[in-house]
């Protein structure tokens, strides 16, 4: 159990205790920390350990938290008044040496024996005097700022071997390697995800949040977290890494400039971070002088590969500094890599993600520096650009040229048994592709390698659900300056656009681009390019209802298919040919294509085709009334799916599942599929599906006697997330219609008609977080209407669902008590069916609900479920 946060014991308090100390008042509370405090303590208590030091980078708060410890003790001490144990007492002194003064290690004893306001004869040396001080004494030394004197290290073992009841505690951002010593990695403070949605009592209980606030409120005292600002607050913090120091400077601004300013100028420059306290060390009062602290530390060799680090966004892996810091032919030395980054690593300046339980897809692990560090090391390579004959523009130059290579391997890579692999390892590359894509549009020339590397990219993003994203980088690459003859990297980009612009739903412009591509790979003679983009225009046509065209279009493209000896591309047309004939409702027709399609996809290996023929074949079976059989190949294809992280296999699946469940009768599980579906549609602008989804959900809503929240949910349908221009297959458009009319025969024409109207002109955060709601725990604000109800003006209120405290749903619940008895993420989606997303996106709530963040967050889960009888 955490102990209570300590205040700051005063010397004559703690000395009343006969617990001499030297500790500096602090000015201000600190802020959480409440996790690492108790980590700190606990090794501290440990009857072997006699040196732990406390590493991280400048600002993370290494001295706060060791003098944070250190007043736990006494405090402690003085609440109790008597010895707690022998280990973390310190009955004869806990005493600070601040070294951050002293670059000279000759110096650190004679420090250390200021601070404990040693005399001795002049002629006795101090380390002599030192030792013989500390013998037979329980003391523990501070040693704050060690590491520009580590050489002096050695005389800490020294004392240690010499003083049995002494212990010492180092800040440093370095190891001092010796044999016993302890590392504790300081972590920054915990911090929100910018991107998800916090009420503000969630969002202030995170440490980074809650120091800007009491620092903003310092400045100036009407400042209050509000819903305007709550995400400008968030972002800030998510981009300053957590590091106390960084956001203390930030928020000495924020007299002049509110969060959102602050957020802007922050994107802009690193420099804001100046005018700390002049009560700070010279080397505290800006962020850019505590990293210049660190840098100046470094030999030439390590300052060189720092600099160069600083192209890398997101963390890279070891072959990936390798390849792209290795000497590059700038007048320096080559750099022994590895001792290098082990050397930066020891130093805080870099991290190793898998220490914080992330490393690479196949468990090589990467390395990672804060963006505030790394943006420090990018303008250091750009200071000495032009002394080292454009070092920055080599660096970048390597950077987004192994990128490209690493791209076109793995687009190779994500068709086979092999997808999931590279997969993961394009996510986790995926800051780095950006930004070789993005230097690639700054170049002169770079429009080539540009284009080459979305090209590369289009099979991840569409994969992924990254369409808009996607559509970005193909625009703003396809916006330059054409160059004079047509080449097959342009015209594949264009293909990639257009299927990501039909995913979206916009087929005019679809079709416009797919005949672009197609012309210009006529012209390079180019036959696979000409029949992927015939492939493409008759999946336009075919959502544009034009049948006959369409089919053609599939022919053509199978015949080229045929004719170039591509497996991929016979595949791709005989499934799409099925798909028309399901449309055209002949669906015994259908199946010869799709068998053949699945077929060519397991030789091939291309798991990805598998899942698409699956859940075709799984449809044809839904419109032959073969319930179980479309089950069983749907759910193959979704698990599938989930392994591969196919979003739009992944929605798809979960729509026709929701569907059989809902003709099986089983509301609950239909509304669970079609909730995650309609989430996994949103998030990859899939809007062409939302219909259907939210026509779903309005069936269950009807069936559970909830009309009013079917008719809005109706209405919904219709308005901003209508996938209106979109031609569903003549039997989906029947079940919509069979559910309108459904809905609207409970109602009289005027109620229905309100209440619709009420759902259309919902916004679409409005209809989405509408229609994510669970109908199951409807408040007494969502009413009954039944057909005799109706034509009698009466309303019956809704049978609310059991209570669960802080607002927790039913399905929470299931997760927390999950979360209870041990079992981790991936052993609760398996147990409850549930992707990895949507288990993580129930925790996420109900951390924020229950109040519970950082290290922690899981143990307070548990303590809460426990607390309130929700464990099993």
């Amino acid at each position: 159990m955490s102990r209570p946060r300590p205040h700051i014991v005063t010397r004559e308090q703690a000395r009343s205790q006969q617990i001499p100390n030297n500790l500096p008042a602090q000015p201000t509370r600190v802020i959480g920390r409440e996790a690492a405090v108790e980590d700190v303590r606990n090794q501290l208590a440990k009857p072997d350990l006699r040196l732990l030091t406390l590493t991280g980078p400048g600002g993370v708060g290494k001295t706060r938290l060791g003098l944070q410890v250190a007043a736990g003790l006494l405090h402690d001490a003085f609440i109790s008044g008597s010895r707690l144990d022998t280990e973390q007492t310190f009955t004869d002194g806990i005493y600070f040496v601040s070294l951050a003064a002293v670059s000279d290690s000759n110096l650190v004893i004679s420090t250390i024996t200021q601070a404990l306001e040693l005399r001795g004869a002049e002629q006795r040396p101090l380390l002599e005097l030192l030792k013989s001080y500390l013998q037979g004494k329980q003391i523990l030394l501070i040693l704050d700022n060690f590491e520009q004197v580590v050489t002096a290290s050695p005389l800490l073992s020294e004392l240690l071997a010499e003083s049995p009841g002494v212990k010492i505690m180092v800040t440093s951002r370095e190891m001092l390697h010796l044999y016993g010593e302890y590392d504790y990695p300081v972590p920054p403070l915990s911090l929100p995800d910018p991107n998800m949605v916090y009420n503000l009592d969630a969002l202030s209980q995170y440490e980074a949040v809650a120091l800007f606030v009491q620092r903003a409120q310092a400045v100036s005292p009407d400042f209050q977290l509000t819903e305007r600002n709550a995400h400008a607050v968030a972002e800030i913090c998510q981009r300053l890494d957590g590091l106390p120091l960084a956001i203390e400077l930030a928020v000495a601004r924020i007299l002049v400039l509110p969060p959102e300013e602050l957020l802007a100028r922050l994107k802009i420059s690193l420099r804001l971070l100046t005018g700390g306290a002049r009560n700070l060390p010279e080397r505290q009062r800006t962020l850019q002088a505590t990293i210049d602290w660190s840098y100046n530390l470094l030999d030439s060799d390590e300052q060189a590969l720092f600099r160069r680090l600083g192209v890398f966004v997101g963390g890279c892996t070891l072959n990936a500094i390798e390849e792209v810091c290795s000497s590059i032919g700038q007048g320096e030395d080559g750099i022994d890599i590895l001792d290098a980054v082990t050397s930066l690593v020891g130093k805080s300046l870099l991290q190793r993600q898998e220490e914080w339980g992330k490393s690479g897809a196949d468990g090589e692990p990467r390395f990672i520096m804060l963006e505030t560090i790394r943006e420090y090391a990018r303008e250091k390579l750009t200071e000495v650009d032009s002394s080292k004959g454009g070092a920055l523009d080599s660096t970048a130059d390597r950077h987004c040229e192994y990128f490209l290579q690493f791209a076109e391997n793995a687009e190779q890579g994500t068709v086979g048994s092999e997808t999931p692999l590279w997969m993961g390892r394009l996510d986790a590359e995926q800051n780095n592709l950006r930004a070789a894509l993005e230097w690639s549009l700054s170049r002169d020339g770079g429009a080539e390698k540009g284009l080459r590397l979305a090209g590369a990219l289009a099979r991840y993003w569409d994969s992924r659900g990254y369409f808009s994203e996607g559509r970005q980088w193909c625009e703003r690459l396809l916006s330059q300056p054409e160059p004079a003859q047509p080449n097959m990297a342009r015209s594949k980009v264009l293909r990639a656009l257009a299927r990501m612009t039909w995913q979206q739903s916009n087929f005019t412009e679809a079709h416009r681009i797919y005949k672009q591509s197609l012309g210009m790979s006529r012209t390079l003679g180019d036959d696979a390019g000409v029949a992927a983009s015939l492939l493409g225009l008759g999946s336009v046509a075919m959502w544009q209802g034009d049948y006959k065209l369409s089919r053609s279009l599939y022919e053509e493209c199978l015949a080229a298919g045929r004719r170039l000896g591509s497996p991929h591309l016979i595949s791709s047309a005989l499934a799409m040919i099925g798909v028309i004939l399901m449309r055209q409702e002949d669906y015994r027709a259908a199946q010869l294509p799709f068998e053949e399609a699945l077929a060519i996809n397991r030789e091939l290996g291309d798991d990805t085709g598998i899942a698409d023929t699956l859940i075709k074949q799984g449809s044809v079976a839904v419109h032959l009334g073969e319930y179980q059989k479309a089950k069983a190949l749907i759910e193959e294809s979704l698990g599938i799916a989930r392994d591969l992280g196919v979003g739009w296999i992944i929605a798809i699946s979960l729509a026709r599942l929701g569907m059989i469940a809902l003709r099986q009768g089983d509301t609950q599980q239909a509304e669970l599929l079609l909730t995650e579906g309609l989430g996994r549609a949103q998030d990859s602008g899939l809007t062409r599906w939302s219909q259907w989804y939210l026509v779903g959900l309005a069936e269950v809503a009807r069936l559970r006697g909830m009309i009013i929240r079917a008719a809005k949910l109706i209405g919904a349908s219709e308005g901003v997330l209508s996938g209106a221009t979109a031609h569903y297959e003549p039997a989906t458009h029947g079940q919509i219609e069979q559910t309108i009319a459904s809905v609207s025969a409970e109602l009289d024409h005027e109620t229905f008609a309100r209440l619709q109207a009420e759902g259309r002109a919902m916004t679409h955060k409005e209809a989405i977080a509408y229609a994510m709601e669970s109908s199951s725990g409807a408040t007494s604000a969502e009413r009954v209407v039944t057909d005799s109800h109706a034509k009698a003006g009466i309303e019956v209120t809704t049978e609310g669902r059991k209570a669960y405290p802080d607002g927790l749903t039913e399905r929470e619940v299931e997760v927390l008590r999950l979360i209870a008895v041990g079992k981790s993420n991936l052993e609760i989606g398996q147990e409850l069916v549930l992707s990895r997303r949507t288990v993580e996106r129930h925790i996420s709530n109900i951390y924020q609900k229950i109040g519970s963040s950082g290290k922690v967050a899981r143990a307070a889960a548990s303590a809460y479920a426990l607390r309130h009888g929700l464990a099993t």
